[in-house]
């Protein structure tokens, strides 16, 4: 059965890819930026190398692809949810399809779907991991230039066009960004971190910008940069107003004088509720097609 699906999705790769990519452009406003023709070619791209990981569990194929898609999604703004709501159209577009085709026998190709799930997964995981990278890299580079900008304080408009360079970059994913220094207060936040918390927050501790959870942080990755000189990463967990969970990735990167010292902390801020929600989701539903497949391998032993 394994082999007969495989070659079932090879045959039919080229509309499934043109049913992946109107999926995309119908659900997805931001992705009309990228045009339908680039969809279509990156959607049958993403296919090929999805089914090269199911046949010969060789990711990287599937590593190249994303790889080269990040940068281009970062440059048109693209959010990170946006990508990651297009991969979960193409995956539940395979279920859907390998299921009618073959709904006289599901049992057999419970197996089958469940390493779709895991290819899947690896590409949400991957095209996260790099776009944030490539992010950070940008970040770090534009933080770079207001260092050595605000040591000549007469490029004061080099100093306001650097840091709405700097905004439009953290804005594109969603990011809060604010610029920490020795003492931890805040020299400087990008404009979703002022309209979220609807006041003015520099001059404050950094554990101010975050709401209705004003306590410091138990692990200061701030703190952690200026020490060690290093990148530090951090998930932080509060409760908002209604008591819910709500989850903040921390990402610390240390900006050095010309000296080498480090002068301030640029910290990013994401609010990955969400993302952590659909990794419960995608957990739930690993868990449930392993037991599904326990059962029917218990009642064949049977």
């Amino acid at each position: 059965m394994f082999h007969e699906i495989l070659k079932y999705l090879f045959e039919n790769r080229e509309h499934l890819a043109s049913q992946w990519a109107e999926g995309i452009m119908k659900q997805i406003s931001a992705y009309r930026l990228v045009g339908r023709e680039e969809i279509r070619g990156n959607t049958q791209e993403h296919l090929e190398a999805l089914l090269l990981c199911i046949e010969k569990h060789d990711e990287s194929r599937l590593k190249v692809f994303l790889a080269k898609i990040a940068p281009d999604r970062s440059r048109l703004k693209l959010p990170l949810s946006a990508t990651q709501k297009a991969f979960m159209i193409g995956k539940t577009l395979i279920w859907q399809s390998v299921a009618e085709q073959f709904a006289a026998d599901l049992k057999s190709v419970l197996p089958f779907l469940k390493l779709v799930d895991d290819c899947f997964c690896q590409s949400l995981y991957h095209y996260s991991e790099i776009y944030q990278q490539f992010q950070l890299n940008e970040i770090e580079k534009r933080s770079r230039a207001l260092v050595k900008v605000e040591a000549e304080k007469e490029y004061l408009t080099s100093l306001q066009s650097e840091y709405q360079r700097l905004d439009e970059i953290v804005s594109a994913i969603g990011g809060n960004l604010a610029l920490i220094d020795k003492n931890r207060k805040v020299v400087w936040t990008n404009r979703l971190i002022r309209d979220r918390v609807g006041e003015n927050v520099v001059g404050k501790n950094c554990h101010e910008i975050y709401v209705d959870d004003f306590s410091p942080c138990e692990t200061c990755v701030v703190e952690k940069a200026f020490e060690n000189g290093r990148q530090q990463s951090h998930l932080r967990q509060i409760r908002d107003e209604k008591g819910r969970a709500r989850y903040f990735q921390i990402v610390t990167t240390p900006i050095r004088n010309e000296d080498g010292h480090v002068h301030e902390v640029l910290e990013l801020i994401q609010d990955v509720t969400e993302l952590k929600a659909l990794e419960r989701k995608l957990d739930k539903q690993s868990r449930l097609l392993q037991s599904v497949l326990d059962s029917s391998a218990d009642a064949v032993i049977g």
